[in-house]
């Protein structure tokens, strides 16, 4: 069984949220899959790997999908609001950008916030939000020469990538000048510069994924200011019960003075009284 300090709560909570976002639709997607492989094998006209929703689907439960769940998923599919969504979803993956790429990253498998770990691990340092996008978004010849110490020509998996990078460092350049020793990496301006390149002023921040921003970014959680208060408010609570017990502790040893002087009074009232003959005479044998 996994532990934790309950100090952590708040973080473990965050991962785990980001874990979940990260996986579900992949999971969804596969078992969408496997009740299509099952329809075709039993004839039904699906092309390999259809994962959308088609007529006939509730009949082709995947086995490890509780009936109950399952009937609700399909009902869920069957929507014109999830079947809409689905489409734009494909299309928007499948366009290319102005470089004609459709590639949005080259993290892999492996989660954004993931490859941030291993870079910490790595170069043995928090790594900046210009490292980590480029292990996640640059090519796999300019990723080798980047962490080998050439920071020049890099190349990245599209044009999209170039430009959500040199917006941010724009951004950052606004806030904090030309001098690079003053800058540092900021959530906000990442948010910002995405948002503005995209011509809106809400919705999916691009660069981040499933990943919690403000870790992604600056190598702590979101919660972090609420951690932080938390173990203020605990400090607090452990610096006032320690004066509580020095108090008792103080208290007890005064009870315990009093009751030796009380103790040692009555010895001493007591060797002073006059003894008298004994009740019982001893025979004289």
């Amino acid at each position: 069984m996994y532990r934790w300090h309950s100090q952590e709560n708040e973080n473990i909570f965050d991962a785990f949220k980001c874990v979940l976002k990260d996986r579900y639709r992949d999971r969804m997607k596969g078992i969408r899959k496997q009740s299509a492989d099952m329809a075709r094998n039993d004839g039904k006209p699906l092309p390999p790997k259809f994962c959308s929703y088609y007529d006939g689907m509730h009949n082709y439960r995947p086995e490890r999908v509780p009936e109950t769940v399952w009937q609700r998923l399909c009902d869920h599919w069957f929507t014109e609001k999830w079947q809409k969504n689905s489409k734009i979803a494909q299309q928007n993956r499948n366009t290319a950008d102005s470089s004609g790429s459709t590639a949005r990253h080259t993290a892999g498998s492996i989660g954004f916030d993931q490859h941030r770990r291993k870079l910490e691990k790595l170069m043995g340092k928090p790594p900046s939000q210009y490292d980590v996008f480029v292990q996640t978004h640059g090519t796999a010849e300019s990723k080798k020469k980047y962490f080998e110490g050439n920071h020049k020509n890099i190349e990245y998996c599209s044009q999209t990538a170039k430009e959500a990078l040199e917006g941010y460092l724009h951004g950052l350049v606004n806030k904090f000048g030309e001098d690079p020793s003053n800058r540092k990496d900021d959530v906000d301006v990442w948010e910002e510069s995405q948002l503005r390149r995209k011509g809106k002023k809400k919705g999916a921040i691009y660069g981040i994924g499933a990943s919690d921003i403000h870790f992604l970014v600056l190598g702590t959680p979101s919660s972090q200011s609420t951690q932080s208060t938390q173990s203020d408010s605990t400090q607090q609570e452990v610096d006032r019960l320690r004066a509580q017990v020095s108090v008792m502790e103080q208290q007890q040893q005064q009870q315990m003075k009093e009751q030796m002087e009380m103790v040692m009074r009555m010895i001493n009232m007591s060797g002073n009284q006059p003894h008298g003959p004994p009740d019982n005479t001893p025979e004289d044998n």
